[in-house]
C-alpha cells in the first residue's frame, strides 16, 4: 500500500487553515540539514555569509536525503534546474494541474529553485535534496509580458536583451487560462517591436509582438522574429523546393525580397503568438 502520509499531513495542515488559505499564498520550506561542528568552532563567523550555492553546502551540506514540502503556487518540474528534484507532487486547489508557469514569474518554482536547483549556471542550498509539491495557491493573476529590445551578435545562438523605455506604456498582460491553454510559460514570453514596413499589412512599424522564445522550430507560413546576420527581424517563413525562406508580407518584392535562411546566419528566436496594434 502506497504511503500517503505526506499528503495527508499536507491536507490536515490546509483543513486548520481553512478559508484563510483563499487569500494567503503560503510557502513552507521544511529543511533538515545537519549542520557540521566546524560551523560554531573557533567563532567561524564567515558562515553567516553561507547564504546560497556552493558557499552554504560547504556548511550544510547538499541536502541529501532529505524531503522539502513546499506548499505554494505550484512547481514547473520540467524546468531545466529542476528535473529530476520533485519526489512527489499534488494539487489541492481543485484545478487539476501542478505546474505553476502560468504564473508570473513562477513563484513555487523559484522557491524550488533556491532551495534544490541544480542548473549549469547556479546551484540552490541544497541540490541533493528533494521537493514535495502541494499546489495550493488557486489565485486567478495575470502574467506580465516585458516590452524589450533585443540585443545580438551575427552568427552567435541566443540573445540578450535590454528594457524598451521608448514610452510605450506598461507592459502586456494576459491571462493565466489563457497561456494554461496553449502551453505558454510567461519567462519564456517577450514583446519587440516591429520596425518597418516590410510584413505590412499585417504587421504596422510600431506594432507589438509577443514572441514565445521556447518556439524556435521552423514552421511553414508561420512569423518568427529572426537573427538575420546579426540584425533581429520579423519575417514569415517559407519552405521552397527543400530551402527556408525569409519571406515579407509586403508585396513590393523589388523593396523586400525573400532572403534564403541558411545556418549560422539566420538564427530564430522565437515564434511570433500575438500581436498589438492600433492599426484595423
Amino acid at each position: 500500500m502506497k504511503d500517503d502520509t505526506p499528503w495527508r499531513r499536507s491536507a490536515e495542515f490546509l483543513g486548520r487553515c481553512g478559508s484563510f488559505m483563499k487569500t494567503l499564498r503560503v510557502v513552507i520550506a521544511s529543511l533538515s540539514l545537519a549542520c557540521s561542528s566546524s560551523l560554531f568552532a573557533a567563532e567561524d563567523l564567515s558562515s553567516l555569509g553561507a547564504t546560497n550555492g556552493y558557499s552554504s553546502q560547504r556548511y550544510l551540506g547538499t541536502g541529501k536525503g532529505v524531503i522539502i514540502s513546499i506548499l505554494d503556487s505550484g512547481i514547473d518540474a520540467k524546468h531545466p534546474a529542476l528535473v529530476g528534484a520533485v519526489s512527489s507532487q499534488k494539487d489541492f486547489t481543485g484545478e487539476n494541474f501542478l505546474d505553476d508557469a502560468i504564473k508570473q514569474p513562477g513563484h513555487g518554482t523559484g522557491i524550488a529553485g533556491i532551495l534544490v536547483g541544480r542548473g549549469k549556471q547556479y546551484t540552490g542550498l541544497a541540490p541533493s535534496a528533494k521537493v514535495l509539491n502541494a499546489r495550493v495557491d488557486d489565485s486567478n493573476d495575470i502574467s506580465r509580458v516585458r516590452k524589450v529590445r533585443l540585443k545580438l551578435q551575427a552568427g552567435v545562438i541566443g540573445f540578450a536583451v535590454e528594457p524598451d523605455n521608448d514610452g510605450d506604456g506598461p507592459p502586456i498582460f494576459f491571462r493565466n487560462d489563457w497561456l494554461q491553454q496553449r502551453g505558454y510559460k510567461p519567462y519564456h514570453l517577450i514583446a519587440i517591436k516591429v520596425k518597418g514596413q516590410s510584413m505590412e499589412t499585417n504587421l504596422h512599424e510600431g506594432d507589438m509582438v509577443v514572441v514565445n522564445t521556447a518556439d524556435t522550430e521552423p514552421k511553414d507560413g508561420e512569423v518568427f522574429a529572426v537573427n538575420y546576420e546579426g540584425e533581429p527581424v520579423i519575417k514569415r517563413l517559407a519552405r521552397d523546393r527543400g530551402t527556408w525562406w525569409l519571406a515579407s508580407d509586403n508585396q513590393d518584392k523589388g523593396r523586400y525580397p525573400n532572403k534564403e535562411c541558411i545556418e549560422g546566419s539566420c538564427i530564430i528566436v522565437g515564434r511570433v503568438i500575438h500581436k498589438q496594434s492600433e492599426r484595423i
